[in-house]
């Protein structure tokens, strides 16, 4: 792929300097002094523009470097769930009311609390691996 990247840089140059030479001809013809700064700007612009979409279509399409994603379903995440599930609980019976809409994995016994837009349907599985169940508020 390097020998793609070389012969298009070789190309982006050559086209450059070809489209210098003509846009300082073209000022010629048209009346216009080449040594005018807006003329100038104009022509280094489109040169630089067309030798890098030649350098861009002789070197081709790169692979990303990242791995993509197949399935970019949210898991739950958290360190140390069982003691904040733990705290939850005694802070809502402290409190005698319940916090709605919690993911409770079955397995490991972690939680996530759902965000305002978010779903039970938003979310695949607990980082364990293990099955998310929907309660209104954290089991005992």
């Amino acid at each position: 792929m390097a020998w793609r990247a070389i012969s298009g840089f070789v190309a982006a140059v050559i086209v450059f300097f070809a489209l210098v030479l003509i846009i300082s001809n073209s000022a010629q013809y048209l009346g216009i002094s080449a040594g005018n700064p807006v003329f100038r700007l104009v022509g280094l612009f489109v040169t630089f523009m067309i030798s890098s979409s030649v350098f861009y279509w002789i070197r081709g399409p790169q692979e990303d470097k990242l791995p993509r994603v197949q399935n970019p379903a949210k898991s739950a995440k958290g360190k140390d769930i069982s003691s904040k599930l733990k705290e939850m609980r005694e802070n809502n019976d402290n409190e005698g009311k319940s916090d709605p809409n919690y993911l409770v994995c079955e397995d490991c016994g972690g939680y996530y609390k759902l965000q305002s837009g978010e779903s039970a349907d938003d979310f695949s599985e607990c980082e364990c691996g293990g099955k998310l169940k929907y309660h209104q508020s954290l089991p005992e």
